[in-house]
């Protein structure tokens, strides 16, 4: 049996689903919470951390506008690892399920991983939706 793993993460925030959206898929919106050094190439979106040499380049598979992105890692540390990114309709204003899959093995790097997912999510992306300022690398904590 071959098993894998997700990481999960769910999220309530006081914005529309359309700003949530906005903020999945245009540079503006992803430099603002994950990371400031980012191009677009066709369907590839290319996120660069540290000295901008390293990081991942995510092929976007799918947009459905105020419902959900996906992307694949196409290069970098998730080699065809999936992301998902659901949105829905919330009292407060919307809800994020965030998954990442394809991992082979809840190791240290797939603990890191969530623990900087829920940084980014939580202490980025919320503050950014909420009051308009995220807190994008290189201001996550090193973990």
């Amino acid at each position: 049996m071959n098993t894998t793993y997700a990481i999960k993460h769910r999220m309530e925030v006081e914005a529309s689903p359309e700003a949530l959206y906005t903020a999945l898929t245009t540079e503006q919106g992803l430099a603002s919470w994950w990371t400031p050094m980012i191009s677009t190439e066709g369907t590839v979106i290319k996120f660069r951390f540290g000295d901008g040499k390293s990081g991942a380049d995510m092929r976007v598979d799918e947009t459905i506008p105020e419902e959900r992105v996906v992307w694949t890692c196409i290069d970098g540390p998730w080699p065809e690892m999936r992301f998902i990114f659901s949105i829905a309709p919330h009292e407060r204003g919307a809800v994020l399920h965030f998954d990442h899959e394809g991992w082979s093995e809840e190791g240290d790097f797939f603990r890191h991983c969530n623990m900087k997912w829920g940084y980014f999510l939580a202490s980025s992306l919320k503050p950014l939706l909420e009051s308009g300022k995220g807190a994008p690398h290189p201001l996550d904590p090193s973990i």
